[in-house]
Order: C-alpha cells, then sequence, then structure tokens
C-alpha cells in the first residue's frame, strides 16, 4: 500500500509517500535456507528534518526493534540499505516480512516497483493526495506481465495474477495538482535534496521520448525550480 500526503518542504511542494508492504518466503527444498531481510530507499528521498524514514519492521509478527537494522550507504549509487539480521528458514517454513516507511516524490513522478525474489503474485494499492486532483495516472508492467488496474475514486488497485521474476513488476506515472483552497502541510526546512542522477534513466508522466539522460535531468531541474 502507498498513501500520499501533500507537504511543503524547503518553498517546495512534495508527496510524502507512506508505505506498508508484506512479503512471505517459503523454503520448497529439503534445506534450511537463510535469509537477509532488506529493502532500499534513495538517500535523496528521505524527508528532510523526519526523525524517521523506517517506521517499523516486523518478522513473522514480531516488532523488530530499530537496534537491529543496519542502515548501508551503497558505494555504487544512491540508495541506502537497511538491513535486518540473517534469518534460518527450515524446510516447508515460511518468513513474513512486513515494512512501514516513508520516501519523497513530485507532484509530476513516476516509481517502479518490483520484486527481487521469484513470487506467484503481486498486488498493490495506491491511495491518491486528498489535498489534489489526479491529472493523469497510468500503470505499466515490466516484464510484459498482465496487470489488472481497478478505479477505486480516490485510489487505484493493482493486480498481478501470474509468476513474478526477479526484478519484475511495476512502474507507476503520475501528476498531481493541488486542489484550491487546500491546506499543506508544512514540516522543518533542510538543505534542497540533490536532483536525480543521469544514471537513472528514468522518465516521469509526459515526458518526450528520445530523450537522453542528460536532457531529461535538464528538463525536469527546469520544471522543479521555484
Amino acid at each position: 500500500m502507498w498513501k500520499f500526503e501533500l507537504q511543503l518542504i524547503d518553498g517546495e511542494k512534495r508527496l510524502v509517500a507512506r508505505v506498508d508492504t508484506t512479503y512471505t518466503l517459503q523454503n520448497i527444498t529439503a534445506l534450511p535456507q537463510k535469509h537477509t531481510p532488506r529493502f532500499y530507499i534513495d538517500e535523496r528521498s528521505k524527508i528532510p528534518g523526519s526523525p524517521a524514514t523506517v517506521n517499523a519492521i516486523r518478522i513473522n509478527g514480531v516488532k523488530c526493534d530499530a537496534s537491529l537494522f543496519t542502515e548501508i550507504k551503497n558505494g555504487k549509487g544512491p540508495n541506502n540499505v537497511y538491513q535486518f539480521p540473517e534469518q534460518t528458514v527450515l524446510p516447508g517454513q515460511s518468513l513474513t516480512v512486513h515494512s512501514d516507511y516513508n520516501f519523497l516524490r513530485y507532484m509530476s513522478d513516476h516509481e517502479s516497483w518490483t520484486t527481487l525474489y521469484p513470487s506467484h503474485t503481486m498486488s498493490l494499492r495506491v491511495y491518491f493526495p486528498s489535498e489534489c486532483e489526479v491529472e493523469y495516472f497510468d500503470v505499466e508492467s515490466v516484464g510484459d506481465l498482465n496487470e489488472v488496474v481497478t478505479d477505486g475514486g480516490q485510489y487505484h488497485d493493482v493486480d498481478i495474477s501470474e509468476i513474478l521474476l526477479p526484478h519484475q513488476g511495476l512502474n507507476f506515472y503520475w501528476k498531481f495538482k493541488e486542489n484550491s483552497g487546500s491546506q499543506t502541510i508544512m514540516i522543518a526546512a533542510a538543505p534542497p535534496l540533490e536532483r536525480l542522477s543521469p544514471h537513472q534513466p528514468w522518465r516521469f508522466a509526459g515526458e518526450p521520448r528520445g530523450l537522453t539522460d542528460e536532457e531529461a535531468l535538464q528538463r525536469r531541474h527546469a520544471i522543479h525550480q521555484p
């Protein structure tokens, strides 16, 4: 589940996404298997002035103390890796990992949501910010999959009912417009966030195709200037 909230950060209207996700691993082998629960948050997507990016982690329903996980700076890119102690999954048993965390996005932006492990299915609900009008929202699969999108009004459900391989999943594209008369939540100012790197060839909704990474970066920088 993603739930967007509009906030004013460093004089710029941004979206804070509250992410609540669960996955279950099953050991179908005859031997015990090791698994290290981890997830990634882009350093530039952390909320300035916020005391916590990770709200809660539960492993098999047991809440993990914050001291149990390690935040690792990824030397090859901007991601922070949140890693938890290694778990042992016995033959025939399952391990369920639930995570609750926040990250930042723009009013016109996109996100990739893919799996690190082979999976039977994938389901996701995206709640739109109540303070905004949805000008554009689209979903496409990563890996030639068949996704079903259900419009629930203030949210969309997206379901894939087939096997996914690692790094398959979904791309989401959106553009929101603030409703007139809405009140934007303000939080403490902080140093400006670094813009997207040209090493990440992502595209915003409505962005022309065929742009080089440098051209796309320059276009985004111009769009998001106050």
